[in-house]
């Protein structure tokens, strides 16, 4: 089997998804990212190796679809799956076309394969992600893979559980048969023990000797809390950044890396918090 996965945003699900099928002995992974030399510089990916093929994604693959999965492969040949079917495209490799593509928000404008898995980066509740939310992403998902509001062979949507999946069905308007609930992908990798000392060659911060806060806020975490106030409320009534003495006692990498995305969706107010800790502590960020 070929799986394509497709990423907005190469996060924890789709990561230890990637990552679990490379180690199939029956599965070929390819993992399509828009700059794959930024994913390859993170601490993550140079001490867990995802065995996958890392291509770059241009524009026009999301317009060509199944047409953009071959090409060759620098550095050699892979090896034929399923079908057999090579393709003369312009991802990047040899090899036949997918036969799955897992996404994880936008969906190619041509299928990249005959079967899709959204393995959506969020829970519902967050959005609303109603059916008038969704009406985007039920275009395009019914133009490359059919109508996911009926029963469809060729489109699965992978939930966290019960709550997820009632609220994907009922709320997001997908078919219960469409539905396969696999839980969080990422939950056996965290559970995984950590040896630090094995981690910390691969990191800048001292993560043996210091405490280290992640602060990651993303899409929609103003909205979610908003009954709590506003972010930069929240983080500055608690006084916790002041709290942290960062110039002595702790190291915060502060993960802003997906700006265009998780910046744009604060209010004034929080951004304005945010560009101070940045001015105040540079190197955290």
């Amino acid at each position: 089997m070929h799986v394509l996965i497709w990423p907005t945003t190469f996060g924890a699900d789709l990561w230890a998804l990637a990552e679990y099928l490379g180690h199939q002995s029956d599965v070929d992974v390819t993992v399509s990212l828009p700059d794959p030399e930024a994913y390859q510089a993170q601490p993550i990916a140079r001490f867990r190796t995802v065995n996958a093929r890392f291509v770059r994604r241009r524009p026009w693959h999301s317009l060509l679809g199944e047409a953009s999965a071959g090409g060759r492969l620098l550095g050699g040949a892979v090896r034929s799956l399923g079908s057999g079917r090579s393709s003369t495209g312009f991802l990047g490799y040899e090899g036949p076309r997918p036969d799955v593509t897992v996404m994880d928000n936008r969906v190619p404008m041509r299928a990249s394969s005959r079967a899709g898995l959204m393995l959506w980066h969020g829970f519902g509740w967050k959005g609303p992600n109603d059916e008038e939310e969704f009406a985007w992403l039920h275009r395009s998902i019914a133009r490359a893979f059919g109508d996911a509001k009926r029963p469809n062979p060729r489109f699965r949507w992978a939930v966290f559980g019960p709550w997820d999946e009632k609220h994907r069905t009922e709320v997001s308007g997908f078919h219960p048969d469409n539905i396969v609930s696999i839980g969080a992908v990422s939950h056996d990798v965290l559970r995984e023990p950590w040896d630090r000392q094995e981690l910390q060659p691969f990191y800048d911060l001292d993560i043996l000797n210091r405490p280290t806060v992640l602060f990651a806020p993303t899409w929609h975490y103003g909205e979610v809390f908003a009954h709590w106030g506003s972010l930069a409320e929240q983080i500055s009534s608690s006084d916790c950044m002041t709290r942290f003495d960062m110039s002595e006692t702790m190291c915060a990498p502060f993960d802003l890396s997906q700006r265009s995305r998780p910046m744009c969706g604060f209010d004034s107010r929080t951004l304005i918090q945010t560009t101070s800790w940045i001015c105040r502590w540079p190197m955290c960020f």
